[in-house]
């Protein structure tokens, strides 16, 4: 007390700034609702409807997460750091539930109640005396006191809000390089859909990609579930989607936190500041998921390397590896490349410690893999019951698959599908998509790359591990994917870490230059990030202007078929008859249509091909047609094209075969097109009975 009474600045330097803190958190979280609402008040209505029931089951989650982190790792010093890892392993609790409940056919409200709320319930039991005890210990609310540097978070406002307004679009509008969210239609929300009509998770001979882990789809299966219609669920799953995006922040936050607050500080200012977290929030892809776990399962490791700088390592330290593992599973369970990408290269910082600490390293090393196993598990097992082969439908060749689950001719095709274009194949290609779909990527940015190169000058031992991770995630995505420029996002991480961690930030004076840095690199990501979603939220006028394309929260605008390319939507739902089929050839974008449209994807065999090649005419295929239930047919003669042209069609399905079946009775209904006197891009035709 004396010392207070003699340094008044002493004084002032350690009391919590309440006010400062809480008046920045304010200005952030408000400044990103009032550009919600400036830009579409119907997209701010989302938010803070379908937006907070987000935010109330990811807190719910924590809490037996708190659980399995109170039982996994050594204490956690910061409070944000607990309940980080905490949210990120609800999260995974919440993803493996929903596929449990799912494979025992228990798709339901109240059997989701009833399992999450007894995780919930057991959980708090459990934690309800450690919980009054810090409580009692910290009676006062305190929030860190803040700097000059804490207004950089202001930085992350456009960022946030454009992530909000984003995932208020409607599955099929964003993006055009993602063919407007094809895969969103066809099997991100279209197999959770069909899980929810059918009551359980099973087998789906018609769609291959229903065989991928869906850790991300189990949360919008959860959302279909919650609402009560996969329609109904649309807002709440992708509002998920976009926690996950902005939870990666703190995943960052909490990574580099070890280093320093000011390293914390600037490791979640830029990822928060990154175009991909945008990007992936406008469709309900896996990455976003994938992103967080990557980001927790480095946060992990890299305390685990700093409890191994020791003489003699803790082995209660050794928890640590075992949580990175179980977080590099959960993100192996939201996609395959996952595991070359994630799982495999993260491994490389045991070898750090490995001439110092050998048996140290080595159990490390053990008890990650054990826990990328355990929580990756589920979904191989799922697919060795289902399919026969644990990564189906990777490998046929090596591991098999199932009798009738697929055929060579559907391998041969996927194989085919899943490479690089042929002119991209050569070394040279491929290391020109590596710089510009990796390095000079307008939403990693090449600054990125840049300010990740200043962590390694006088870097320490955990640097040289982590350029060999970001060497083997380059390598491996240049070698195992077709190229796509978001399979490569598992690489932001390491390089926000390196960038956030580098020992230039610790020298004094240098806060100007930080600002100058964050601020630069936040406009070089916002500029294109924005420009997408100008470019897709505007439409010229007829006197030039643009106008706004108020389609935020409209998803009856498809099932209406007022989007263009949609009126087949309306036809098929107002022309199919409560008992009626429909069989939809071309096409698998599925998920706005009603569950009694059957459909194929190009890699699956074809049940319809093989009437057409069983029937041996026009007639008797409209006679096996009649015999198999189906009252009406939908044919996507653009998608048919454009299959044809690019991963192959079956060439007994063509245009001169619905001309003979039309001479045979097949009764043309109507012709759907973009626009009055443009040609069909669909045809809707009913089988007489």
């Amino acid at each position: 007390m004396a010392a207070r009474a003699d340094n008044p600045m002493a004084a002032r330097s350690t009391e919590p700034r309440v006010p400062a803190a809480a008046a920045l958190i304010l200005v952030v979280v408000g400044s990103v609702l009032v550009g919600v609402f400036a830009e579409s008040p119907a997209a701010l209505s989302v938010v803070l409807t379908d937006g907070l029931l987000a935010v109330a089951l990811l807190t719910l989650a924590t809490i037996p997460g708190s659980l399995c982190l109170r039982g996994l790792a050594p204490r956690e010093e910061s409070l944000v750091g607990r309940m980080t890892f905490s949210a990120g392993l609800g999260v995974g609790v919440l993803c493996l539930l929903q596929l449990v409940l799912g494979a025992c056919g228990s798709l339901t409200r109240g059997a989701w109640l009833a399992g999450f709320g007894f995780l919930v319930l057991a959980s708090l039991a459990v934690l309800a005396r450690p919980l009054r005890d810090a409580l009692r210990r910290n009676a006062t609310l305190t929030l860190p006191a803040i700097s000059g540097l804490h207004w950089l978070w202001l930085a992350v406002v456009p960022f946030a809000a454009l992530t909000l307004l984003v995932a208020t679009a409607p599955p099929g509008i964003l993006w055009g390089p993602e063919g407007n969210g094809y895969d969103v239609l066809e099997y991100h929300f279209g197999v959770p859909a069909e899980y929810l009509a059918a009551g359980r998770i099973g087998f789906l001979p018609h769609n291959v990609y229903s065989n991928f882990p869906f850790n991300a789809e189990m949360l919008y299966l959860l959302a279909m579930v919650l609402r009560g219609g996969a329609i109904e669920g649309v807002e709440l799953a992708k509002m998920l989607n976009a926690l996950l995006a902005l939870l990666t922040i703190a995943a960052m936050w909490t990574a580099a936190r070890p280093q320093g607050p000011r390293a914390a500080l600037l490791a979640a200012v830029l990822t928060g500041t990154c175009g991909w977290l945008v990007y992936l929030s406008g469709v309900a892809y896996v990455e976003n998921a994938m992103l967080l776990f990557t980001s927790l399962a480095l946060a992990a490791l890299m305390r685990w390397h700093a409890a191994g700088d020791a003489a003699e390592p803790d082995a209660r330290a050794a928890r640590w590896a075992l949580l990175a593992g179980l977080f590099a599973g959960l993100a192996c369970g939201c996609k395959y490349t996952a595991v070359a990408l994630v799982a495999l290269p993260l491994s490389a910082v045991f070898l750090t410690h490995l001439r110092r600490h050998t048996g140290a390293s080595l159990r490390g090393l053990m008890l990650f893999g054990s826990g990328a196993l355990l929580t990756f598990a589920p979904w191989l097992f799922k697919n060795v019951a289902l399919c026969g082969n644990p990564v189906f439908p990777l490998a046929t060749n090596h591991l098999g698959y199932r009798p009738g689950a697929w055929d060579a001719d559907s391998a041969a095709r996927w194989d085919e599908g899943h490479r690089p274009p042929a002119e991209q194949r050569a070394i040279r290609s491929r290391l020109r998509a590596v710089w510009s779909e990796v390095v000079w990527q307008p939403h990693t940015g090449p600054l990125l790359w840049c300010l990740a190169l200043l962590g390694l000058i006088r870097g320490r031992p955990a640097r040289a591990a982590l350029v060999l991770i970001v060497a083997a995630q380059v390598l491996l995505w240049a070698s195992l994917t077709h190229l796509a420029g978001r399979f490569a996002v598992p690489v932001i991480p390491i390089l926000v870490y390196l960038a956030a961690t580098a020992d230039v930030w610790r020298r004094p004076r240098i806060a100007p230059a930080l600002v100058g840095v964050v601020a630069l690199a936040a406009v070089l990501q916002l500029y294109p990030i924005a420009a997408l979603y100008y470019d897709h939220s505007r439409v010229m006028d007829a006197d030039g202007h643009a106008a706004r394309l108020l389609w935020h929260g409209q998803k009856r605008w498809f099932v209406e078929g007022q989007w263009p390319g949609t009126a087949h939507v309306a036809t098929i739902r107002r022309e199919l008859p409560p008992d009626g089929r429909c069989l939809m050839v071309a096409d698998a974008r599925s998920f706005y249509l009603p569950p009694r449209v059957t459909y194929c994807v190009v890699f699956n065999a074809n049940p319809f091909a093989r009437m057409v090649r069983d029937a041996g005419d026009a007639a008797g295929l409209l006679a096996e047609l009649r015999r198999a239930g189906f009252t009406h047919v939908y044919v996507d003669w653009v998608e048919m094209r454009r299959l044809r042209a690019t991963y192959g069609f079956w060439p007994e399905i063509d245009e001169p075969l619905f001309v003979r079946l039309e001479r045979v009775g097949l009764r043309r209904i109507e012709d759907c097109t973009f626009g009055e006197g443009a040609a069909p891009y669909g045809t809707l035709y009913e089988v007489p009975q």
